[in-house]
């Protein structure tokens, strides 16, 4: 955790301020492992692998951190680990995200696409050419592994990863020479940062997948700056053979995602040959998509991600535009996927920019 985080994060709680007690440093001098107090809630929060874990609620996980580290939480009598309830289905979605990331190499492809493609489609969804982003503060909700907050990193801004699962370990680890990127641990719903405190901030794919997309947007809505941007990515409403193709497999998602592990590993590889092979022929022959062909980890990635997930909500286009209405955003467009065939019946990608006046809606 570099130094510069302490001026970004706050306590999930409260929205007060932290402050970090060291216990161990990394070889380049940042916080591989350390607590963060709240001192208004006398809370603790962990640090270790260089990220923190800013949850409203204990994991699991913290278990070997706190035996590891007894003398140091010591210190701090009367201070204790969040005890709030699990948010409703998160546990078993960091579990299906943990261990797709977990399974997933940078190997220049993800989401059908090169690196090179998805920093085009990323200018492409928020709108905004390279020099838009030089000096500003960006948050990637729902980070993955990572990619989006190195591609802005690139453009001389400052980002933050922000996700769930353990895929920000990987992150952190894979671009930890990058000073103006950041990774953090924590739920949706209570994010731990101010509100009014990113220039953009980016959701591509996310939200649908929690036990309430609304709840979660509008939990996000608020970090946006006056003057700031506010993108997502949802699930549509898909018409014709595209929604029969997601009945099924959300049908199949809803076995699938109750699984235990071995069981689940095993029909996932079963899965991901019958899905590899439907997909290379449905792209083929009916998007003409420029996606490029998976190889084999690649197929496993994106049938974990089809079929593990306990949630994959969908959505329609007036819909989301309320929650952007009800947020408070005062410009609203629409901005269709940058590589689909216009035949193909994309997911609702839109934003909205926060202004302090009220101005007319834009679809």
């Amino acid at each position: 955790m570099k130094p510069r985080l302490m001026e970004i994060i706050v306590c999930p709680e409260c929205l007060g301020n932290l402050r970090v007690e060291i216990l161990e440093k990394d070889r380049y001098g940042h916080v591989a492992s350390g607590l963060l107090l709240c001192d208004s809630c006398r809370l603790i929060y962990p640090v270790y692998e260089g990220v923190p874990r800013l949850f409203p609620y204990y994991l699991k996980d913290y278990s070997t951190f706190i035996e590891n580290n007894r003398i140091g939480i010591a210190r701090f009598p009367g201070y204790a680990f969040p005890s709030g309830p699990v948010v409703k289905g998160e546990e078993s979605t960091q579990r299906a995200f943990s261990k797709e990331w977990d399974e997933t190499d940078y190997n220049g492809v993800l989401w059908n696409y090169t690196y090179d493609q998805l920093k085009q489609l990323f200018l492409w969804e928020i709108d905004m050419r390279p020099s838009d982003l030089e000096g500003k503060l960006i948050l990637d909700c729902g980070c993955g592994n990572g990619l989006f907050a190195d591609f802005i990193s690139t453009h001389r801004a400052e980002a933050v990863g922000f996700d769930l699962s353990l895929g920000v370990v990987s992150a952190h680890g894979k671009f930890i020479n990058s000073h103006n990127v950041h990774f953090v641990q924590g739920s949706l719903f209570k994010p731990p940062f101010r509100p009014r405190t990113f220039d953009v901030v980016y959701s591509h794919g996310v939200m649908h997948h929690t036990y309430d997309t609304k709840t979660a947007f509008m939990s996000i809505a608020p970090l946006c700056r006056n003057d700031g941007r506010y993108y997502v990515w949802l699930y549509g409403e898909y018409q014709g053979m595209y929604r029969l193709f997601h009945i099924t497999t959300n049908l199949l998602r809803f076995v699938v995602s109750r699984l235990p592990s071995s069981p689940q590993d095993a029909v996932v590889g079963i899965l991901a040959r019958l899905y590899g092979y439907m997909r290379r022929n449905f792209r083929r022959y009916m998007t003409e998509s420029p996606g490029v062909e998976y190889d084999r980890a690649q197929t496993l990635h994106v049938t974990r991600d089809r079929f593990t997930p306990l949630y994959a909500h969908l959505h329609n286009a007036p819909e989301v535009k309320r929650w952007f209405q009800e947020a408070g955003y005062s410009k609203i467009v629409f901005r269709p996927h940058l590589f689909d065939n216009p035949k193909y019946q994309g997911g609702i990608a839109i934003y909205g920019d926060m202004s302090e006046q009220p101005g007319q809606q834009i679809t």
